[in-house]
């Protein structure tokens, strides 16, 4: 290893999708308008990533150092480009999937450029339209990657269920809280990953939904710094996994797109279970070292709000259940969940790295899911 994981500063970026919408009704456009086009490359520049076709646009974060700088970045990048879009007559909206989903898409079959391979999987195309949230985090040279890779994995369906924000689609209540995972299930290489490639300066988590709130993103993009970190410093955590232990993360990948934090995970015993919200304590707890290192602790309560209150996908189910409940029509309904996702586009400042060092071991307390291990030791 040519430098000290100690010293090493694990740089992280955060790249965020959105979905670009017709203002009044809420629909996918077809395609990017071209003026609009221009305007997000002459003020983002390289830091937006247009999709060659569909209504997807995603931006890059800056490679951030400290654990407070995403909350300046991420809220002017959704200003920026939803000022943007404001000024062509388009709403953004984030969220893993439409709500009304492909209804505005060209079949696949249309695509004259498409080319062989998309033509053999046309009817599952329409996957690509869905946003995700991705982080990544740098590595110190001399790392085995793929031994850091894999030994990631069993703790990726945390990171889905965190993130959740796809109950709809299609214009139909999908069963799931994140269709999107349902999506690329359709795909021959979809689900978790059981071999990753060696040649690579940085873990990317990419299983997350795109998030509503900014502030959940950020959150995210922390933990999962803390958490590579941390698989750094002990590299024997998770060295002993077996091919039992990617089976269950599968299976508690498949519970997390079902029932995000109301998940039921399967432990490394087969014959129990623990709460999301429980392994996310643990999970926390054993972060302890890094949290403290790079002083996230105030960012992480996010994640104490997310166990309490649910993610996206359950408020927008709340929304939808609500205005039904009050004799409104299914499209209706759907409408008032559109409303609050494109409203909820707009960054703003996070206050939360105000709070104290200890502000987030003082929320799991409050919230009453603190481990008998962490109340031991402190």
């Amino acid at each position: 290893m040519n430098q000290s994981a100690g010293d090493f500063d694990y740089a992280f970026t955060i790249r965020e999708g959105f979905f670009v919408c017709e203002d009044r009704s809420y629909k996918l456009v077809r395609e990017l308008p071209p003026r609009f086009v221009e305007d997000v490359r002459a003020q983002l520049g390289t830091r937006a990533t247009i999709e060659k076709r569909g209504a997807c646009i995603e931006v890059t974060s800056q490679r951030f150092l400290l654990a407070p700088e995403p909350v300046m970045d991420m809220p002017f990048l959704r200003d920026s480009l939803a000022s943007i879009a404001e000024s062509h007559g388009l709403r953004l909206l984030v969220a893993g999937t439409h709500p009304l989903g492909t209804s505005t898409e060209s079949p696949a079959s249309e695509r004259r450029d498409s080319g062989e391979r998309l033509a053999d999987l046309r009817i599952v195309e329409q996957a690509q339209q869905t946003c995700g949230l991705r982080v990544q985090v740098s590595i110190p040279s001399g790392i085995d990657r793929v031994a850091l890779m894999n030994r990631s994995i069993p703790w990726l369906p945390l990171f889905l269920a965190l993130s959740t924000s796809s109950p709809f689609w299609n214009g139909s209540l999908g069963g799931l809280l994140s269709c999107r995972q349902a999506r690329f299930d359709q795909w021959p290489y979809g689900g978790t990953s059981d071999f990753l490639a060696r040649n690579t300066t940085a873990l990317e988590l990419n299983i997350s939904d795109a998030c509503t709130r900014v502030e959940d993103s950020v959150a995210i993009a922390n933990l999962f710094r803390c958490h590579v970190s941390a698989l750094v410093r002990n590299f024997q955590a998770g060295a002993d996994h077996t091919p039992r232990t990617y089976a269950i993360a599968g299976e508690n990948r498949s519970r997390a797109k079902r029932d995000g934090m109301d998940a039921q995970f399967i432990s490394d015993d087969p014959a129990s279970t623990v709460s999301v919200r429980r392994l996310l304590a643990r999970f926390l707890d054993s972060l302890e070292t890094e949290i403290a290192r790079f002083g996230c602790g105030p960012i992480l309560t996010t994640l104490v709000d997310i166990a309490n209150a649910g993610t996206s996908a359950h408020e927008q189910l709340r929304i939808y259940e609500r205005s039904r409940s009050a004799g409104h029509s299914h499209h209706a309904a759907l409408e008032s969940v559109l409303q609050w996702l494109t409203l909820k586009v707009p960054g703003r400042q996070i206050g939360k790295t105000s709070r104290s060092a200890g502000a987030l071991f003082d929320a799991m307390t409050k919230a009453g899911f603190v481990t008998a291990e962490a109340v031991g030791h402190r």
